[in-house]
């Protein structure tokens, strides 16, 4: 009842924490962008933009793509790739229809994008109207290791009457299992943090048009929970 107690009082407090940084989050990413709109566009402009938003959001890939133009963020270095990582970002998508692609384990399930081999884990969306801007986050690999009590290798299948029985492991020792080629995983406030940075770079780059299909307004009272 104590722990009910507790849990009562702090799962309010998390989302409101969470709110909190996204509104904040919102405000930064949007006056950087509008802060732009003052100079000509250039690759030496979006750099300082993306460097803003890394501030905040702290991913180590942030992605533009707009036409045949890249501008991308790796860390704290501006990548200028070719059309090689253009395509290869823009072939994540599965049918025209999709909008939204995510992957914790993008060199397993799709291969590695040129010019962006360290990262393996991306959010990604695009425009329907224009049909060619796309915004992406990444990440680098976490790797993991799990200890786990019980070797695999002990379990027994046991035939009787030509039927199949498990049998209850035979020994409980510690063995580690390691994990490589995934990222830590996308929550909720990733894509909440990625509809945002399109918006503002949509707003920014492709004037008059409509924006991200799962959000009804630039605030992010949207996303309230």
């Amino acid at each position: 009842m104590f722990s009910e107690i507790i849990t009562s009082y702090l799962i309010p407090a998390e989302k409101i924490k969470r709110l909190t940084y996204l509104m904040n989050a919102q405000s930064y990413i949007e006056a950087s962008f509008n802060q732009a709109k003052m100079a000509n566009i250039s690759a030496a402009l979006f750099e300082s933009v993306l460097l803003k938003i890394q501030t905040i959001t702290h991913y180590h890939f942030i992605g533009i793509i707009y036409r045949e133009q890249s501008y991308i963020l790796e860390g704290s270095s501006f990548l200028r790739l070719g059309d090689q990582t253009i395509e290869a970002l823009k072939n994540l998508f599965s049918t025209q229809d999709a909008i939204y692609f995510q992957s914790e384990k993008l060199h397993q399930e799709k291969g590695e994008i040129p010019g962006l081999h360290s990262m393996v884990g991306i959010a990604m969306i695009r425009a329907k109207v224009p049909n060619d801007f796309y915004v992406f986050i990444g990440k680098e690999e976490v790797a993991k290791s799990i200890q786990w009590g019980g070797a695999p290798q002990t379990v027994n299948i046991v035939i009787e009457n030509n039927e199949r029985h498990l049998e209850p492991r035979s020994s409980f020792a510690l063995w580690r299992q390691n994990i490589a080629g995934e990222s830590s995983p996308w929550q909720e406030q990733d894509r909440h943090l990625l509809e945002i940075i399109f918006n503002a770079g949509k707003d920014f780059l492709v004037p008059n048009t409509v924006k991200c299909a799962s959000t009804n307004s630039s605030k992010v009272s949207i996303l309230t929970p």
